[in-house]
């Protein structure tokens, strides 16, 4: 059964890997092909080719044909309009689909202009009025074109209702990761830590996150700061697009909130971004988020994996996705964050905040894969 998958860009970007993962997972039911809209993005203050991203570069390790087109994205709505070589090819392989899958609304734009089979939009945001493409949407549902859509958050789906957006079909499926890939790895964090300059027995917390302000960098800042102020044995990590010490808007932000302290920059890291996370995460005793807005941070799922203790600030589903094995910290203290770092590291280290085999396992890609096609299935069932 064939079915397009549509994306705006491939980018260094959650939401795509998870997408990614789904679309290869549609195998072998189904048979699917992508299409991205833009072959290069300008996207958190980096150009990032389609081409070498990871997730295109799985597609393509699973024959899942690629396709893009040869635009640049700058991130905001691109409103220019499509060539006709650029429609007849999109056409082409609507044409060829029982059904579309577009990841989130960013791709329903040319659609609205095009012949298409039943659509599903599959939506990793939580902040309808953050949406650039959501009048996109918003046609292609009242046209009928969009017939379903799924979300991976109570909060998102609540939300875009809330915002007029209601197919026919709205179902919650939540994230999946890679249980193979992220896993306690006790080489991992010794070879991650010495990489770094950071001793075995220090106390670490690491924010896998971008610099976007979405992500609030200064929130984590400040409580780095004082988190490494009240113990000299403790360091912090930051890593992500953006989040690297040549990058003049960050250095500011760690210069407000540092101080030119020597003896607390020399204790807060930023390694390059790395396409290799399972090495990453095992590095942490504890993992965290100081987002202002999310929807079911995947981040979280990978580093309770990876048998990191968990701190988030209260955005999305992270309630639900922590209940029983991490820490949510409802107010945006500083003070707050700093200390439920602290104590989430001696909660884990007394087998508290522990992980249950039930909720690793529904983590999981198979239980994420198994939603989507259930959607897709009720989709084709209703054509």
């Amino acid at each position: 059964m064939p079915v397009l998958s549509t994306v705006n860009c491939f980018v260094a970007e959650g939401a795509v890997g998870i997408y990614s993962d789904m679309v290869a997972g549609l195998k072998p039911e189904y048979t699917p092909t992508t299409l991205a809209l833009h072959s290069v993005a300008c996207y958190d203050s980096t150009v990032q080719i389609a081409a070498q991203n990871r997730s295109y570069q799985q597609l393509v390790a699973a024959r899942v044909p690629v396709h893009t087109l040869d635009r640049m994205w700058n991130s905001g709505p691109d409103e220019r309009s499509f060539t006709f070589n650029e429609r007849e090819r999109a056409q082409g392989l609507l044409r060829a689909a029982r059904v579309l899958l577009t990841l989130e609304s960013g791709p329903v734009g040319i659609t609205n202009e095009l012949w298409t089979p039943p659509g599903i939009t599959c939506m990793y945001r939580s902040a309808p009025e953050m949406d650039p493409a959501l009048e996109s949407l918003r046609q292609a549902v009242a046209a009928g074109r969009i017939v379903a859509c799924t979300f991976d958050s109570e909060t998102a789906r609540d939300n875009y209702a809330a915002a007029g957006i209601r197919p026919p079909i709205m179902k919650i499926v939540d994230d999946g990761i890679d249980l193979d890939r992220f896993r306690p790895s006790p080489t991992a964090r010794g070879e991650g830590r010495k990489k770094l300059g950071i001793p075995d027995e220090a106390s670490v917390v690491l924010l896998v996150a971008r610099l976007n302000a979405d992500k609030d960098i200064d929130l984590f800042l400040a409580s780095a700061a004082i988190y490494l102020r009240q113990d000299p044995t403790r360091h912090a990590v930051m890593i992500g697009n953006g989040l690297n010490y040549g990058n003049p808007e960050l250095m500011k932000l760690i210069e407000h909130r540092f101080a030119g302290d020597t003896s607390l920059l020399q204790r807060l890291h930023c390694p390059e971004p790395s396409n290799h996370m399972e090495g990453i995460y095992p590095i942490a005793d504890v993992t965290t988020l100081t987002s202002r807005c999310e929807s079911n941070p995947l981040c979280l799922k990978e580093a309770l994996a990876s048998d990191c203790a968990v701190v988030s600030t209260d955005v999305g589903d992270v309630r639900r996705v922590l209940e029983d094995c991490g820490i949510v910290v409802p107010d945006r203290n500083p003070q707050a964050i700093a200390a439920a770092w602290a104590e989430a590291q001696q909660r884990h280290e007394r087998g508290e905040l522990a992980l249950s085999n039930a909720k690793r396992q529904s983590f999981g890609r198979p239980a994420m894969i198994s939603g989507y096609k259930k959607v897709i299935g009720t989709v084709l069932a209703n054509a």
